[in-house]
């Protein structure tokens, strides 16, 4: 799960020039946010209504343009750890489900991702404003 968290911070963050995490800028994701929630209860509350309710929305809007490209495989790995379910209103605790997910799935998702040609050529194509620090090196 963190992993995935890292991915999402860095392709939300990663293309401005003064990070939030750094305090000298503002940035509209709800991901910015968290990081200045104090409470881990109304963070959890927040986080959980942005991750579950809204995600296509709310927090893959915020994908910056450099990494727009990677949003199916943020979406599928997301997915991959939180599978869509239903739930039973007579019972809450079938609410909260964990993920089932293995570490085979997660490098699978991964993998795809790095063999998809149309994939390689965006990047390949797309301008950085971070310098070749952000480059990815795609051969």
């Amino acid at each position: 799960m963190s992993l995935f968290f890292v991915l999402l911070f860095i392709c939300t963050h990663n293309t401005i020039a003064s990070p939030p995490l750094l305090g000298k800028s503002e940035h509209p994701s709800p991901i910015s946010s968290w990081l200045t929630m104090t409470n881990l209860r109304d963070l959890g509350f927040l986080k959980s209504g942005s991750m579950f309710g809204h995600f296509n929305n709310s927090v893959l809007g915020y994908i910056s343009p450099y990494f727009a490209p990677l949003k199916p495989y943020l979406r599928s790995f997301w997915h991959t750890l939180h599978p869509v379910q239903a739930f039973d209103d007579t019972n809450p605790t079938n609410r909260v489900a964990h993920s089932k997910a293995t570490p085979m799935d997660i490098i699978n998702i991964f993998k795809t991702a790095l063999m998809d040609e149309d994939l390689i050529t965006q990047l390949k194509s797309t301008q950085s404003i971070l310098g070749k620090r952000s480059a990815p090196v795609v051969t």
